[in-house]
């Protein structure tokens, strides 16, 4: 964590000038947003009003088509005497209202949403890192390969939905550190009074941080929060430690039962309760001398709002606040202490 606390007035004035004429351009877009997504909305509801009303209409053309052996008209007209296309067109144009609805509305209204909220991350946010951690670089539209998720072996089962975004990479400290938010959805099958039907659960959302770690080691050791379950490995072996509170907040597992002692130090253990009292249900895995957390959160952090003007000085405080959160899991688990052999 920054010796002094982050705040918005520590960045230089050259840069705060520059970043006060990028809100003032981007004003102007997340206005033009709003009046698109208000547009969007009216005619989303209007074509939603025109193609339900129309249902019951298309619903009673059918049933004259199978009674009478003919397609009967909007107007009475036989559909015989319009074409088979025009007959399909009006059979149909009720879903084409639906779906004419929905994708002006993905188009105009979340499409200029979207590109405000990419173009804020990219100038603002990408600015305000930069002058206030210069060490970091900050990659609004990359995330971390899920990949790197689905092989840390710390759930039970693999993503079937995967998404990431705002990584962040470089140097604090001593310590190189890689992390980025994170979605994780599986599909499974439950049962209902109609049967069983298939959903979409988020089993993760989150920042997944992978660290430089201060010792030097070659096997594996994971922190499994107490009560759940991970992949398991025959190499690995559940392990027993000396604290308490440790033991009631994780389950540890690893390859060498010698080595997880030399990582896992009385004074790491308490560091690792302090940090999941502010991550309830995180998970760690120790591999290839890096340490992997996958710290829980219940809101995306790097998420300009269209509702607060591009300028707000409270939007420019919570990023770097946010970002102090982040960056302060080095200092919690001391990893920039290099009194071992490793540099």
């Amino acid at each position: 964590m920054a010796e002094q606390t982050a705040s918005i007035d520590n960045i230089p004035q050259p840069a705060k000038t520059t970043l006060a004429e990028l809100a003032a351009s981007l004003e102007r877009q997340r206005l033009r947003a709003c009046v698109s997504m208000v547009k969007s909305v009216v005619i989303l509801l209007a074509c939603l009003w025109i193609g339900v009303s129309g249902i019951p209409m298309m619903f009673d053309i059918t049933a004259t088509s199978a009674s009478s052996g003919e397609i009967t008209a909007f107007l009475g007209t036989p559909m015989e005497d319009v074409g088979g296309i025009a007959s399909v067109v009006l059979i149909g144009w009720p879903l084409l209202w639906l779906i004419g609805g929905f994708w002006q509305f993905k188009r105009w209204g979340l499409g200029a949403r979207w590109k405000y909220i990419n173009d804020y991350k990219r100038k603002v946010l990408g600015g305000i890192c930069r002058a206030h951690f210069p060490t970091m670089a900050y990659e609004p539209g990359v995330g971390m390969d899920w990949r790197i998720f689905e092989g840390s072996t710390l759930f039970a089962f693999t993503p079937d939905e995967y998404s990431s975004e705002d990584r962040f990479t470089g140097k604090w400290g001593s310590t190189d550190v890689a992390f980025a938010e994170a979605v994780a959805q599986r599909q499974r099958k439950r049962f209902t009074l109609k049967g069983f039907e298939t959903i979409t659960e988020t089993y993760f959302r989150g920042l997944i941080f992978i660290a430089d770690f201060h010792k030097h080691f070659q096997g594996t050791t994971r922190l499994i929060p107490q009560g759940e379950k991970g992949v398991k490995n025959r190499s690995e072996q559940r392990v027993h430690l000396e604290s308490p509170h440790f033991e009631a907040a994780f389950e540890t597992w690893a390859s060498n039962q010698v080595e997880v002692r030399y990582l896992l130090s009385t004074s790491m253990l308490e560091r690792f309760v302090e940090l999941q009292q502010r991550f309830p249900k995180l998970r760690a895995r120790f591999h290839d001398e890096s340490l992997l957390l996958l710290l829980p959160s219940s809101h995306d952090r790097f998420e300009p709002s269209l509702l607060r003007r591009a300028g707000s000085q409270n939007q420019y405080q919570s990023f770097i606040e946010d970002l102090d959160t982040c960056l302060s899991v080095v200092d919690e688990l001391n990893l920039n202490t290099r009194i071992w052999s490793k540099v």
